[in-house]
């Protein structure tokens, strides 16, 4: 947690700076190199437009759907793994419930 911290300090001093300087946002972004394209593209047109906050909304939507979906890849692969699971505990105890059983008949026979 701490060298986030010291990443998210250095980040904003490096802003604040090159703010200073004249530094439009998205050349600043840029020369940092750890912002994605996309990012950079929309607080461009944000700055453009002048509404740079609903260029940010969009652009989260945007994210929170490539996640969504991702997150439903997963599930799709990861659920039928665990039915089969659950199916293999339940035969497997019904297995050591009901051997016992049948070797106690093949006895009394």
């Amino acid at each position: 947690e701490q060298k986030i911290d010291l990443f998210l300090n250095y980040l904003g001093d490096f802003m604040i700076k090159n703010i200073e300087k004249g530094m439009r946002l998205p050349e600043i972004l840029q020369a940092v190199g750890c912002f994605q394209e996309e990012l950079i593209h929309f607080i461009e047109q944000g700055e453009k437009s002048g509404k740079i906050d609903i260029e940010l909304s969009i652009y989260a939507q945007i994210l929170l759907r490539q996640i969504e979906r991702q997150m439903n890849k997963q599930i799709k692969f990861i659920q039928p793994v665990i039915f089969l699971l659950l199916g293999f505990l339940i035969i497997s105890l019904y297995l050591v419930i009901m051997l016992p059983m049948f070797d106690m008949l093949q006895s009394i026979k």
